[in-house]
C-alpha cells in the first residue's frame, strides 16, 4: 500500500516490471483478454507526467557532455595562443623596461579562460562520476538477481546444464559489477567528490536523480550538468524548456 510519502516514479515501475517480467508477461496477457471480452478495456497508450518546478538556476548555465569536450579543446587552443602572445610581450617588455621590472600576473583575458576551463573540467569529471555510480548500482543489482536465480535452480534440483549456465551468468554479472564498482570509485576520486553509494535502492526508497548514460557508465553526448545547480535538470514543460525539478 502506498502512503503520501511513497511516490514511485516511472523508472521504479519500469524496474519492477523488468525484474518480474517472466512472471508478469503471461498473467498480463490473460488479464487483458478477460477484460477485452467483458468490454471493459480497449488497447491504447496512457502517459503520466509530473509537475515541473523551476530551479534557482538558469538553463543557459547548463552544458552537455559533448559541449564540455568541445569547449575544453577550444579553450586549450585559445590559452596556448595567449600564452605564446604573453611570452612575446614579456620579451618586449624586458627589452624596454629591463628584466624583472614588470609584474608576473596573468592577463585578465587569459585568467578568465583558465578559470572557465577549470570549471568545465571539474563539471565534466563530476558528471562522469555520477553516471559511473549509476551504472555500478545497476550492475550490482543485476549480479544479485543472477545469483538468486542460480541458487533457486540448485534448490529446485534443476538439470546440471541449466545450473551450469546460470552459474556462468552469475559469475559474469559479478565480474561486471566489480569492474563497474572500481570504475565508479576511480571516477569519484578523479572528481574529488565523496565515494558514491553503490547499493541499489531499497523498495521503499525515493528514486535517485538519473542522468542519461551509456551502458559502460560514461555520459552520453546530451547528458547535461548545470554549473549553478548541478542537481537540477533541463526538462520540457508546456512547450518550452526550464531548468528545474520534477516533483
Amino acid at each position: 500500500m502506498l502512503t503520501g510519502n511513497q511516490q514511485p516514479d516511472h523508472s521504479r515501475i519500469s524496474e519492477f516490471r523488468r525484474r518480474n517480467l517472466d512472471a508478469l508477461s503471461d498473467l498480463f496477457v490473460q488479464i487483458l483478454r478477460l477484460c477485452q471480452k467483458a468490454g471493459m478495456v480497449s488497447l491504447g497508450h496512457v502517459a503520466l507526467d509530473g509537475t515541473k518546478v523551476q530551479a534557482n538556476a538558469s538553463k543557459h548555465k547548463a552544458m552537455s557532455h559533448e559541449r564540455m569536450v568541445k569547449a575544453e579543446k577550444q579553450l586549450e587552443k585559445e590559452i596556448n595562443a595567449l600564452m605564446r602572445k604573453a611570452e612575446i610581450l614579456d620579451a618586449q617588455e624586458d627589452r624596454r623596461y629591463g628584466k624583472g621590472k614588470r609584474g608576473s600576473d596573468l592577463p585578465d583575458e587569459l585568467r578568465r579562460r583558465q578559470d572557465r576551463l577549470a570549471r568545465i573540467r571539474q563539471a565534466c569529471k563530476e558528471m562522469e562520476a555520477e553516471t559511473a555510480a549509476a551504472a555500478a548500482r545497476q550492475r550490482k543489482q543485476e549480479a544479485g538477481e543472477a545469483r538468486v536465480k542460480a541458487a533457486a535452480a540448485r534448490e529446485a534440483a534443476a538439470p546440471a546444464a541449466e545450473q551450469a549456465e546460470l552459474n556462468k551468468k552469475a559469475e559474469a554479472a559479478t565480474a561486471k559489477a566489480k569492474e563497474a564498482r572500481d570504475k565508479a570509485i576511480e571516477a569519484a576520486e578523479n572528481a574529488g567528490v565523496e565515494p558514491p553509494d553503490l547499493n541499489p535502492l531499497a523498495a521503499d526508497a525515493m528514486p535517485r536523480r538519473g542522468l542519461a548514460r551509456k551502458a559502460d557508465g560514461t555520459p552520453s553526448k546530451k547528458t547535461q550538468r548545470n554549473f549553478t545547480d548541478p542537481e537540477s535538470h533541463l526538462m520540457q514543460s508546456g512547450g518550452s524548456y526550464l531548468q528545474g525539478y520534477n516533483c
